[in-house]
């Protein structure tokens, strides 16, 4: 139904993500997604989206990212966690989005197109979406990717200079459609990544937050509670171990998700939540830990 949905929206609304802009993208997703949960669940408490770590290596080294100084080696996840993942969510009716990288490039995984095509085919309305640098899509394997479930193509383009990426994704899109969208960063995008790397921002009140909502399963099959969590800090259980709707409704995740959603500011003063939220905190609203 959701995939069915965008579909709808990008058919009537074919220019509504011309123009990339992340908070626009969500608040498509979170409508939709609303639905979905409160039919299929009947409830709003359940992820809107989860990303798979299927491998861990990136071919970029971003200033901005962790990545930079801390490289990740070339490390791939079993594939059983893989088809742990998928089975899970099939048995749980997903209907929300699935990212297949963590701070990894995607692409550089020969496997990803096969577990892609295989959570198409076993998760009914599952909406598949690919986040890339773009370095290695090419027309060819880009319409394979788009015929054997992926849905969404978000390219980032890291150049300073983005003209000649720029020109070569843009011919994709061209035969791709609007499903193809084609970025590059901003200062306002930037994030500290959980005050893991200093950049350049416009800071603003961090009053709540909602990554929370996107859980990361990495490729050791843990359960991470934020795409922030560069260093894997926060793990709330494995999907090996247990299912991952048993670990999305676990007591103490239930009650970490509600603080950091309606009481974020007086549990990172009372320190009432992880070290790696209140870290996050500070450093996203520019404030100095004087504690």
């Amino acid at each position: 139904m959701k995939t069915i949905l965008l579909n709808i929206i990008l058919k009537f609304f074919p220019h509504i993500l011309d123009s990339y802009d992340d908070n626009k993208l969500r608040k498509i997703y979170r409508v939709i997604q609303k639905i979905n949960n409160l039919i299929k669940y009947r409830t709003f408490d359940i992820f809107t989206g989860i990303s798979i770590e299927t491998s861990t290596y990136c071919n970029r080294r971003c200033i901005y990212c962790p990545n930079h100084n801390n490289p990740t080696p070339k490390l791939y996840a079993d594939e059983k966690i893989i088809y742990k993942f998928i089975d899970d969510l099939s048995k749980m009716k997903y209907a929300g989005w699935i990212g297949w990288n963590f701070y990894n490039e995607p692409l550089l995984d020969e496997r990803l197109i096969n577990f892609i095509k295989l959570s198409k085919e076993k998760i009914k309305g599952v909406t598949n979406i690919l986040l890339t640098n773009g370095d290695f899509l090419t027309l060819e394997n880009s319409i394979e990717y788009k015929q054997n479930g992926i849905d969404m193509f978000i390219v980032t383009i890291h150049d300073k200079n983005p003209n000649n990426a720029y020109k070569k994704l843009s011919a994709i899109k061209e035969k791709i459609g609007n499903s193809f969208i084609i970025k590059t960063l901003t200062e306002k995008e930037l994030g500290t990544r959980a005050g893991s790397v200093e950049v350049k921002r416009e800071y603003m009140s961090f009053k709540y937050c909602d990554v929370f909502i996107n859980p990361i399963i990495d490729k050791d099959g843990n359960m991470l509670v934020c795409c922030n969590d560069y260093f894997r800090e926060l793990k709330v259980g494995n999907i090996i171990e247990n299912n991952i709707i048993q670990i999305w409704n676990d007591k103490n995740y239930k009650n970490l998700r509600k603080k950091l959603r309606y009481n974020l500011t007086e549990s990172v003063k009372n320190k009432t939540i992880p070290d790696i939220c209140i870290k996050c905190y500070y450093s996203m609203n520019n404030i100095k830990n004087c504690d």
